[in-house]
């Protein structure tokens, strides 16, 4: 078996895709029917819909109408389901809400 270089092996893991590094600072997580899952660098003005289209919700096969988000709260954890459908078709942002650190967001 042929070893390559380290740094040659890094860059092709990474060309392919094959590493992710954890962002620094806060995060949160996409998880499901997206084609970039796990940890993405938060900022204050994040919102749901854009945490899907920076992890490439995969579009035509998850449901919008029933995307999850899971916050820590004060009194426990806290889970809502969200009909982003509406933001897609109608513009409407009712039930695109703000991201926070450590959320995760879960798409079917």
């Amino acid at each position: 078996m042929k070893h390559l270089p380290v740094a040659a092996s890094l860059a092709a893991a990474l060309a392919l895709g094959a590493c992710r590094a954890t962002p620094p600072g806060p995060v949160y997580r996409v998880e499901g029917r997206v084609a970039r899952p796990g940890d993405h660098a938060w900022t204050p003005d994040t919102t749901v819909w854009e945490a899907l289209v920076r992890a490439r919700a995969v579009e035509g096969s998850c449901d919008l109408t029933r995307v999850e988000l899971r916050r820590a709260g004060a009194d426990g954890p806290l889970c809502v389901t969200l009909d982003l459908s509406r933001v897609a078709s109608e513009g409407d942002s009712t039930c695109n809400v703000r991201v926070e650190p450590g959320d995760v967001i879960r798409v079917n």
